[in-house]
């Protein structure tokens, strides 16, 4: 597959500090920050990666990506749908000037909720029957390309589930 540069995971929500509920050691991305009232629970960043991104539906829809990864995963506060978690994701990014890459909801992803580069449960839960995946780039010569990847869905209590990369 094609690697490009500078590969970044990057968490986009409205912006509130950190809770006292996160993972130790883990931190909002500096770009933007969190949906208020979530909590991190997962965390993992990587000097230098690749990364899966998905680009198209299907497993071999996805196109590899390396550089400094972040990922990060976050429960939100009760009654936050999915929809309304990714909706903020796309307006943030598209504030912040990325455009997009690829976004599908579940029939139209073709399975690739197995193929997406996530936390194991507990930490992030994807109902194969009912996701949605946004992925967009930024490209800023002085900076290097950056790529978001926004996976948003519900755990079996009813809470939604992001995974930000």
């Amino acid at each position: 597959m094609r690697r490009l540069l500078a590969a970044i995971w990057l968490v986009f929500l409205a912006s509130s500090g950190a809770s006292a509920q996160d993972i130790e050691g883990s931190a909002d991305h500096p770009l933007v920050g969190r949906y208020e009232g979530s909590t991190i629970s997962g965390y993992d960043v990587r000097e230098f990666d690749v990364f899966p991104l998905p680009a198209a539906p299907g497993p071999e829809g996805f196109r590899d990506v390396e550089g400094r990864v972040t990922r990060i995963s976050y429960i939100l506060p009760e009654g936050v749908a999915p929809v309304a978690a990714l909706r903020n994701f796309e307006t943030v990014l598209a504030e912040r000037g990325f455009t997009e890459i690829f976004a599908c909801e579940t029939r139209e992803c073709g399975g690739i909720s197995y193929d997406l580069d996530q936390f194991p449960l507990p930490r992030m839960v994807v109902d194969r029957f009912d996701y949605h995946v946004l992925a967009k780039r930024r490209i800023r010569p002085e900076e290097g390309d950056a790529y978001a990847t926004v996976v948003v869905s519900k755990d079996t209590a009813g809470l939604t589930r992001v995974m930000l990369g």
